[in-house]
């Protein structure tokens, strides 16, 4: 069977220096058609008991690569600068929302391969993050939670986009 797609690290530029670093870990997953067909993408944003390397992120990232989505899936500072086995505290929202503000415009660098639809989401704080920019001037077709609790889905149901 022929790999359906492919995977590239990618390096985000924070705007300020945090945690000692000026970018943090990506992965970018290219399906083999991109940039033909229907271009959606998807951003993907890990929650502050693990990274990017989460199991269902990575897991969620290769299933919709392979359905022909763009992804995404990066760190936030406080996760990529954190101390082995210490636990730290994520960073304020408003370094959290511009790491993914960053984030989604990585997917746009060539103009010609831009996603025509952008989907954000994430696990737990990656997930409220991407709620919190759904009510900003962004452009975006749409939302997707998981690993939340139901306290903050049911908070959602009078959130207008």
């Amino acid at each position: 069977m022929e790999p359906t797609a492919r995977y590239e690290q990618l390096r985000i530029p924070l705007a300020e220096p945090r945690h000692g670093l000026s970018e943090v870990s990506a992965t970018l997953g290219i399906p083999d058609w991109w940039p033909t067909g229907d271009r959606v993408a998807a951003v993907l944003a890990h929650g502050t008991g693990e990274g990017m390397e989460d199991t269902l992120l990575e897991t969620l990232q290769q299933r919709l690569t392979e359905e022909r989505c763009l992804t995404l899936r990066f760190n936030f500072p406080f996760w990529e600068g954190r101390k082995p086995g210490k636990r730290t505290n994520p960073d304020p929202f408003p370094i959290l929302e511009q790491t993914y503000r960053t984030a989604i415009s990585m997917l746009s660098r060539d103009p010609t391969n831009a996603p025509a639809h952008i989907f954000l989401g994430g696990k737990g704080l990656g997930a409220e993050v991407a709620a919190r920019l759904a009510t900003a001037r962004l452009r975006l077709d749409g939302l997707f939670f998981v690993g939340l609790p139901p306290f903050f889905l049911s908070s959602l149901s009078s959130f207008s986009v």
